[in-house]
């Protein structure tokens, strides 16, 4: 293979991979989110004074 395609495939699947990781990561924040409203709001909010 030329090295410029070879170059090509690595980029590509390192490009890959970091979705990946990125998806993994946003449907963690998201389960943490929908945990943390099922449980309510801390009482520091509550008794916040403006």
């Amino acid at each position: 293979m030329p090295q410029s395609l070879n170059y090509y495939y690595s980029i590509s699947s390192l490009i890959e991979s970091n979705f990946e990781i990125l998806n993994d990561m946003e449907f963690e924040l998201e389960s943490i989110m929908v945990k943390e409203l099922v449980q309510g709001l801390p009482n520091d909010l509550d008794n916040h004074v403006v």
